[in-house]
């Protein structure tokens, strides 16, 4: 999953594309998180979803389903011996201090994804999770959300957290701008060791 920023700039968006499709056509899914800079200048995100056509995605069976649009989708994947469900919600959905931004609904329909599926690990992608509205519902309650992922900040940090079933939750919130790298467009991988219970 990916996070960007292009708001109406065609050829970024194209290049977007190219990237995303180049890993999907090697058979490496590929979703895009829509932050800030997609609502501001979007607030329908539909350059978004003219470049991530869902029909594309639809084919996979990895697909879950979606939520209004790109913007907001789940995936299905079984990695190793371990079953997962990637979720990504759009831009503070979850915010109640801006009801230009928030969308109950947005938030209603992942926690009802989340919900269905306890027997998979939950790795929960948006914008920003930390201290957010969208955290206390969404993720805190449920045994099986084990990471988040997350851009905007001009920072790299972990942090873990504890659900209220007390399990515990990696924080990942990257973006990798100010940290001496070049452009925002930084590939993070994750290793995943559960034999190890460590990534």
């Amino acid at each position: 999953m990916g996070e960007f920023y292009i708001g109406h700039n065609a050829p970024e968006w194209g290049r977007v594309q190219y990237l995303y499709t180049y890993l999907m056509d090697r058979g490496i899914p590929a979703i895009p998180a829509a932050g800030n800079h997609e609502w501001e200048n979007d607030h329908d995100f539909v350059w978004m979803n003219n470049y991530f056509d869902i029909s594309d995605y639809q084919q996979h069976s990895w697909w879950g389903g979606h939520y209004d649009g790109m913007q907001n989708t789940y995936q299905l994947f079984t990695i190793g011996n371990e079953d997962y469900l990637f979720i990504t919600i759009q831009y503070e959905a979850g915010s109640t201090s801006n009801p230009e931004v928030g969308r109950q609904d947005v938030v209603d329909w992942a926690e009802g994804v989340v919900a269905a599926h306890p027997d998979r690990k939950v790795i929960f992608t948006s914008h920003w999770n930390e201290n957010t509205d969208h955290f206390s519902q969404i993720i805190a309650p449920y045994s099986n959300v084990v990471m988040t992922l997350a851009g905007h900040q001009d920072r790299d940090d972990y942090f873990v957290t504890n659900g209220r079933t007390h399990n515990f939750i990696q924080n990942y919130q990257v973006k990798g701008f100010d940290q001496g790298e070049t452009g925002d467009m930084q590939v993070r991988f994750f290793i995943f060791k559960p034999m190890d219970d460590e990534v």
